[in-house]
């Protein structure tokens, strides 16, 4: 199975500012690794993380998915790292279970880290 990957980079064109997409057909291995090597490197800010939060309407129930974990070491975790963190890096493992408590799968997790990166 192949996937199509896009890249937007910036370029001046003409004076002005434009984004030129880039389309690279690789196979689903590649592409896999692309995307582990991605999800590796992205690291958004809280801010970021709460703002796009609150656009897609989860940023309430953040709050009630902590409560809802029940090991206690890990919900404290969970609740430090969500009110003290200088940095969400989207391989954190409590993304992970963020994720599972607010129904996000990978994709849905992916998509949410693109859009904060953009806020």
């Amino acid at each position: 199975m192949a996937a199509a990957l896009m890249a937007g980079l910036l370029a001046l064109v003409d004076g002005a500012w434009t984004r030129q997409w880039r389309i690279v057909v690789v196979g689903a291995a590649e592409a896999a690794r692309r995307r582990a090597a991605w999800r590796a490197k992205l690291a958004i800010t809280p801010r970021q993380a709460r703002l796009a939060l609150l656009q897609v309407g989860l940023l309430d129930d953040v709050e009630a998915a902590i409560n809802g974990i029940s090991d206690e070491l890990l919900r404290r975790q969970a609740q430090i790292s969500w009110e003290y963190a200088d940095e969400i890096r989207r391989l954190d493992p409590w993304i992970a279970v963020f994720g599972a408590a607010l129904n996000l799968d990978d994709a849905a997790l992916d998509e949410l880290f693109a859009l904060e990166q953009a806020l």
